[in-house]
Order: structure tokens, then C-alpha cells, then sequence
């Protein structure tokens, strides 16, 4: 966020908030926001508070002094806390957005002044003070009276789910950045108070100028264009972000304009001469949702769609990729690490170059059934797995050519060769880990019935082992994970009970009902999971050199370091340290053995 007189600039991460003077282009303060799920900063009408939004629990809105940092006020929402702030152009108010908003407060006082009552996406009050534009959770925009909260327009559904609203300087459009892609609503409005959806247009970000309808736009590419409000030409101004655009903030006298890209470089240009006066580097991985290493690099797989990758030493260069548009489930380098392999919850596998932005290939259901066609595969499995549409696990094979993928009803192996092999599954996948095992490629897959377990190899393609299930509890319990060892000995699985390792011979080992969650993580004969009984998430690391009960568990570490949850662990190539990642971005380090802190 840019204050009103373009002389400091507030930047938001997920651990931190941090504001700059960019006068003399020096830090003033910075805060730590870990743990309070930061997301929206903005400055007050007149630039003397920053104010952030928080959607931690009761925590709705913190107000700091713009100079100082020092802590002015915390306004308690009582319910999920907020998603987005607006403040009232020339007074106290501010426009709250999150479950049960919008919502109006006085910042002086923390009063509520009137609630809404559907979830809200984003609000942005109307340049004359007067009203309140929301754009609820599904796509649907309205405005509402910023005095009594009554609702006096609708507005044309947002043609996207949702996304960040922008009024014009004289309140005659109002524009939606779509949260996901790269597109954007624009609305107009009549002096007699009606509205239209004028349409969308290409764009990332928008800032608006001043005393004129003309829209800084900032593109996936980089660039940033500008382009009147109703018309399709842009006008190029050799303007660059670097990589894709995803804010824009324009001063008051629109003299300064803030744009941050993907990687979290900040750019400030002078928007009369349209020259770069300077650069500030933000980079973090936010909302990880899964990661992978290589011997000299991190993937992580992001809530938003994002695939990126950064280098294990030395400072962050990273490659962000937009790969798809809803959260990625799972990401893996390919044997040799010079390609990537991400999975998203629509069922998509792509595929990507370690240094490259574009795909190589993506996977569907309806290209593996096509390749399942040319390999003679029997028709009847097809159509089964046909029916299940997506794809919900994958794993490389021994080499890059070859790959694990899993429906809820079959496992598939490509080969090297072009082949491919289909085996439908006695119940309901619900998790999968594959491996080498003693030189052969092989899966073990988790079902949603009874805790079953069956191992698949291929060549030729078939179950060879069922893991049974020798317990005399009648309850079934899907399979949440399931990893094993690396020798194929072991298999350890999560299910709403609790930790189960098994024997691949058949027959349970250990079992605890102590409140383990995944990730797990083999090393040696100890297991590591995460443990969310104390409520803070801690790493638990488990010695299985004998058989235990949940009556004798005796964690031999407890790692504490992560406030938020814990999305995945992972054991460097070398052997000598452990990954850590949660949702908040923060990826610790810890080194074996001396593994006091990270």
C-alpha cells in the first residue's frame, strides 16, 4: 500500500509487516505478523496509521503509527477476523470484508457500526464517502449505504469467483482483479444510479488516475499499459515489472506508482516521466501447500496455483510458475531433477522444464485413457476409470519418461517405452507413495475401507501383496497417507485413528491414537510426524526400534518452531537436515543431530 502522499510504502508477507520511507528509500520499521494470517494493509485517509487486516481468530484490524510502528489500537471482530480493509476517504471509518461483513467500524473508538450478513471477498468504499462496494465469496458485487448499511444496488455477477475492487477517482467505474487468472470486471455507472457490467479485460492489477478515467494496467507478462475504461486499445508506455504484475498503488497526485510482481519485487516509478527510481526484493513462497528438493533445489506447490522453484544456497532467484488455477496438491522432481511434475486438485499433472516457465506437457484423465487405448489396455478399466474423472496421486518412476498416476478407482503406470497399464483398485484410493523398491519401480496404495493396503508393480502389471488388516476394531478408517521406507520393509499410515506402521508381509507393528498428522517422513527407525494435540503444531519424532502402544508413546523430539499448519517435511539429499514448511510460508531449517532449534 502507497500512502496518500506517495512518501511511504507499507509491504505485506506473511511474517512480516514493513514500511519504507521512499523519500531516502530506507526501512523505518518492521513487525512480525507470524502466526496472524496478515491480509490487507492499507493506510489511513490522511497516511498517519497503517492498518492492517487479519483473518486470526478474533483479530480483525491492527493500527500502528505510520513513523513509529508503534501499536495504536486492535479492533476485536468476535467472529473470523477480516480479509480486506477500505478506509473512508475523509473520517474514521473503515469497511470491513470476511464471514458475517461487511462490516462497518469506527477506527477511533473499535465500535461496530453496522454488520452485514453474507461472507464477503473484498470492500471498497465509494470515492464520495456515501457508499460501500462488496464482492461476496461467489461472484455477486453489490453497493451499500456506508451510513446505515443498507443495501441499495446489485450489481451484474462478476463473470470470475472473485476479486479485488478499484473505483475510478470520480466514482463512474468500479473495477474486480480476479483472484485467480488474469482478468478483469468493469462496471460503470449511471448519474441516476443505475449500473452495467461494461465487460472484462486483460489485467492483473489496476490503479486508477486521477481527475481522469484512465487505468494503469498491469499484465502477466510484465508490462504495464494504460487504457481508457471502455475502450479495447491500450497504449504500451515501455513500463516492465519484471514478471507478472500482481499490485498496483498509485499516489493521491498520482506522481508515484508501486507495482510488485509474482517473485515480490517492488518497483517505484515516477508516473510523470515514466523512469524506475527504485527497486525493493520481498521474495517469499506464500500459502505453501507441498514441496519437493533436489540436490540443489526447492519446489513448493502454492494454495493460489503457483509452481515455484528457488535455489537451496545462496539467495532467492525464483521461478514462478502460473500452473494451474486451484490449489496444487502435489509437486516432484523427476528422478534426475531437471523436470518437475505438479498436480492439481482439478486433476491436471504438468509437467515443466527445472529453469523453464513453460509447461512441457499436461496430463488428463482423458490423455492417459488415450494412451491406455494405444496400448491395447482392456476397455472395461477404462471406462472405470473414465468415470472417476481426475487424477488424485502420481510418482515418478525409475527415470523421466515414466510415471505413477492414481484415480479413485485405478492405478495407471506410464513406461519409458510409450506403454501404459491400468489396474482397478479393490476400493476407493485414497492415498499412494511410490518408490524404487530393491530396484523395481513400485506403488503402495492406501484405501478409504478397513485401512487396506496393496503393493502394485508392474512388468507384469499386478497386486502382488495385500497388507491385512489384523485388527478386530469392525470401524472402517479411510487411509489419509501413507509412506514407507525405503527398503519396502515398512509402511506407516495416518488414518483419523492415529499412526499405524505396518509389516509388507502382513500384520501391524505399532499403532498410536495419539493426534498425528501428516506429513510423515521416514529416517532410520524413526518416524516424523506432526502433532497438533497442544493445539501449536509441533514435529514429533518417534523411536520404532521396538513395538510401542499408544500407553507407552514417549516422543524422543519435539520440534516447536511453526505457528501455523505444517504442509510437509523433507529430508535434504545429503541426509543432514530437515525441511520444515506451513501455510504461512515459513520454511525452517533443522540439522542433524544437534536439532535443538532450527
Amino acid at each position: 500500500a502507497l500512502s496518500p502522499d506517495g512518501r511511504y510504502l507499507a509491504l505485506a508477507g506473511p511474517l512480516t509487516l514493513t514500511v519504507y520511507d521512499l523519500a531516502t528509500m530506507t526501512e523505518l520499521w518492521q513487525t512480525d505478523m507470524r502466526g496472524l494470517r496478515l491480509t490487507d494493509v492499507i493506510f489511513s485517509f490522511d497516511g498517519a496509521q497503517v492498518i492492517s487486516s487479519h483473518q486470526e481468530a478474533s483479530i480483525g484490524v491492527v493500527i500502528r503509527d505510520t513513523l513509529t510502528g508503534q501499536l495504536e489500537r486492535v479492533v476485536d471482530r468476535q467472529d473470523f477476523g477480516a480479509s480486506s480493509v477500505s478506509s473512508e476517504p475523509d473520517g474514521p471509518g473503515l469497511a470491513l470484508s470476511g464471514a458475517n461483513t461487511p462490516t462497518l467500524i469506527n477506527s477511533t473508538t473499535g465500535a461496530a457500526l453496522w454488520r452485514g450478513e453474507n461472507s464477503t471477498f473484498d470492500v471498497a468504499f465509494h470515492p464520495s464517502g456515501d457508499q460501500i462496494a462488496a464482492i461476496f465469496s461467489d461472484g455477486d458485487a453489490a453497493l451499500f449505504d456506508a451510513t446505515t448499511g443498507e443495501l441499495t444496488q446489485k450489481l451484474r455477477r462478476f463473470p470470475f469467483a472473485s476479486g479485488r475492487l478499484r473505483w475510478s477517482q470520480d466514482g463512474r467505474y468500479l473495477t474486480a482483479e480476479a483472484i485467480l487468472g488474469s482478468e478483469i470486471a468493469l462496471w460503470s455507472f449511471a448519474p441516476d444510479g443505475g449500473n452495467m457490467l461494461v465487460g472484462t479485460f486483460l489485467g492483473s492489477a489496476v490503479a486508477w488516475l486521477p481527475d481522469q478515467n484512465l487505468m494503469w494496467v498491469g499484465l502477466d507478462a510484465g508490462s504495464i499499459v494504460q487504457r481508457a475504461p471502455e475502450q479495447a486499445d491500450v497504449t504500451p508506455l515501455g513500463m516492465n515489472a519484471g514478471a507478472g504484475v500482481r499490485h498496483l498503488a498509485l499516489s493521491a497526485d498520482g506522481s508515484i506508482l508501486v507495482a510488485a510482481n509474482e517473485t515480490g519485487r517492488v518497483q517505484i516509478w515516477d508516473a510523470n516521466t515514466r523512469s524506475l527510481d527504485g527497486t525493493i526484493d520481498t521474495f517469499y513462497a506464500p500459502d505453501l501447500r507441498t514441496m519437493d528438493l533436489s540436490n540443489d533445489q526447492i519446489v513448493a506447490g502454492t494454495d493460489t496455483g503457483q509452481v515455484i522453484t528457488w535455489p537451496l544456497d545462496g539467495p532467492p532467484q525464483p521461478i514462478i510458475r502460473e500452473g494451474h488455477s486451484v490449489p496444487v496438491r502435489d509437486v516432484r522432481f523427476s528422478p534426475d531433477g531437471s523436470i518437475i511434475a505438479s498436480l492439481g486438485w482439478d486433476g491436471r499433472v504438468v509437467l515443466w522444464p527445472v529453469n523453464g516457465l513453460l509447461p512441457l506437457e499436461v496430463i488428463t484423465v482423458d490423455t492417459v485413457a488415450e494412451r491406455l487405448r494405444n496400448a491395447g489396455a482392456n476397455s472395461f478399466d477404462i471406462v472405470g476409470m473414465m468415470r472417476t474423472e481426475r487424477i488424485s496421486f502420481m510418482g515418478w518412476g525409475p527415470n523421466n519418461q515414466s510415471l505413477w498416476l492414481a484415480t479413485p478407482s485405478a492405478v495407471v503406470y506410464l513406461d519409458a517405452a510409450g506403454g501404459a497399464s491400468i489396474l482397478n483398485a479393490p476400493s476407493p484410493i485414497s492415498a499412494m507413495d511410490t518408490d524404487l523398491i530393491q530396484g523395481v519401480p513400485s506403488a503402495v496404495i492406501g484405501t478409504s475401507e478397513s485401512e487396506t493396503l496393496f503393493i502394485v508393480r508392474p512388468d507384469p502389471f499386478e497386486r502382488i501383496t495385500e497388507v491385512p488388516n489384523d485388527d478386530d476394531d469392525e470401524a472402517d478408517y479411510a487411509v489419509q497417507f501413507v509412506r514407507w521406507t525405503d527398503d519396502g520393509r515398512r509402511v506407516a499410515t495416518l488414518t483419523e485413528r492415529g499412526l499405524t506402521i505396518w509389516s509388507t508381509q502382513g500384520g501391524r507393528l505399532y499403532n498410536t491414537d495419539r493426534p498425528l498428522r501428516q506429513p510423515l517422513l521416514w529416517i532410520d527407525d524413526t518416524i516424523w510426524g506432526v502433532d497438533t494435540s497442544a493445539g501449536t503444531p509441533t514435529i514429533t519424532v518417534i523411536p520404532l526400534d521396538q513395538p510401542v502402544t499408544d500407553e507407552a508413546f514417549s516422543p524422543e523430539i519435539v520440534l516447536s518452531g511453526h505457528i501455523d499448519r505444517v504442509t510437509d517435511l523433507m529430508l535434504s539429499p545429503q541426509g543432514g537436515q530437515i525441511l520444515s514448511a506451513s501455510e504461512d510460508g515459513t520454511i525452517l531449517v533443522w540439522t542433524l543431530p544437534e536439532i535443538d532449534a532450527p
